[in-house]
């Protein structure tokens, strides 16, 4: 018998295997618990991922304050650490340059923190234009309840949310396409 028939022999054969109606072969339905952790999971919440990323600015950005002061805030008093450095290019460069570190240190710990669902959520919300800006929002917040931003330093304060967005946008975007390369290359 040549191979060909006996495949479509044995399709014939399977197409007209009767269906088994005993419950001891039925595979059981899943549990609604069940269905809505797997939805949950493969669809999170945008409050979950904002509470996430809540998170991680919290730590990131703690740290990034240790190397870096933010508007004169900064745990370790006393000297400019890497603003300093960025102050030698110039007022707007330093704004720059902190907002970009800043932020870019969240993004760098959030595309290590959040999951590959709560990633593709992010990326299909616009890169997390709406994430960074609420965040960047918070810290100009901040910043001036604790009394080191002022009217004087809006057009710093503008270079230095729109820099530190712009950065984190830019990051979220280069990792959606460096992720799959990364992973077809395994």
């Amino acid at each position: 018998m040549k191979k060909s028939e006996l495949l479509t022999d044995e399709l014939a054969e399977f197409l007209q295997f009767p269906e088994s109606k005993s419950d001891e072969e039925a595979v059981p339905p899943l549990s609604e618990t069940l269905r809505r952790q797997v939805r949950a999971d493969l669809n999170p919440s945008v409050l979950r991922i904002g509470l996430k990323l809540l998170g991680v600015y919290g730590s990131a950005g703690a740290l990034t304050m240790t190397v870096c002061p933010q508007f004169g805030v900064g745990p370790l008093g006393g000297g400019h650490g890497l603003m300093g450095v960025f102050m030698e290019f110039g007022y707007l460069a330093c704004a720059a340059g902190c907002g970009s570190f800043f932020m870019g240190s969240i993004v760098l710990a959030a595309l290590m923190i959040l999951n590959r669902d709560e990633l593709r959520v992010v990326r299909q919300q616009g890169a997390g234009v709406g994430y960074l800006s609420a965040l960047s929002a918070l810290s100009l917040a901040l910043f001036m309840v604790i009394g080191n931003a002022s009217d004087e330093t809006w057009g710093y304060l503008l270079v230095w949310a729109l820099t530190g967005v712009g950065l984190g946008v830019m990051g979220f975007a280069f990792w959606s396409k460096l992720r799959p390369l990364l992973r077809a290359s395994a």
